[in-house]
C-alpha cells in the first residue's frame, strides 16, 4: 500500500514537472517572438537612418 502511495506521489510530481516544462516552452516562444520584433525594430531604425 505504501508503495502505491509513493508511486502516486511520484506520478503527481512528474505531471507537475511536465506542466512547468510546457510553461517554459511557452515562455521561450514568447521570448523568440520578442527577439523577432526587436530585430524588425532595429531594421526599421537602420532604414530610417539611411533614408
Amino acid at each position: 500500500m505504501l508503495v502505491l502511495l509513493l508511486v502516486a506521489r511520484v506520478a503527481v510530481a512528474c505531471v507537475a514537472v511536465a506542466r512547468v516544462a510546457v510553461a517554459c516552452v511557452a515562455v521561450a516562444r514568447v521570448a523568440v517572438a520578442c527577439v523577432a520584433v526587436a530585430r524588425v525594430a532595429v531594421a526599421r531604425v537602420a532604414v530610417a537612418r539611411v533614408v
